[in-house]
């Protein structure tokens, strides 16, 4: 689910089989014997393609800021974010 600054949703994007027939370079795998590690796992593979498709469809859109939690702390995402979809550090 994608929101303003307000809270307000502007995108909802169901990760079913659409979703990864669109991007294949999304692989969903177990890794661990927990459910919940799982998810955290693949929510993090699924964040930069979900904010592609949103700004694909929103090109009037521009945003600067993302808010997210500690499941997208990761190096890769920091610099898909900075580099190719124009976030800025604050």
């Amino acid at each position: 689910m994608i929101t303003n600054g307000l809270g307000i949703v502007r995108d909802i994007t169901f990760y079913n089989q659409d979703f990864l027939d669109n991007h294949p370079d999304i692989v969903v795998e177990k890794k661990t014997d927990s459910p919940e590690e799982d998810k955290t796992l693949a929510d993090a593979k699924a964040l930069i393609p979900t904010i592609k498709d949103f700004l694909a469809k929103h090109p009037l859109i521009n945003p600067k800021i993302f808010l997210g939690d500690s499941a997208f702390d990761s190096g890769k995402i920091y610099k898909s974010l900075l580099t190719e979809l124009g976030f800025k550090k604050l």
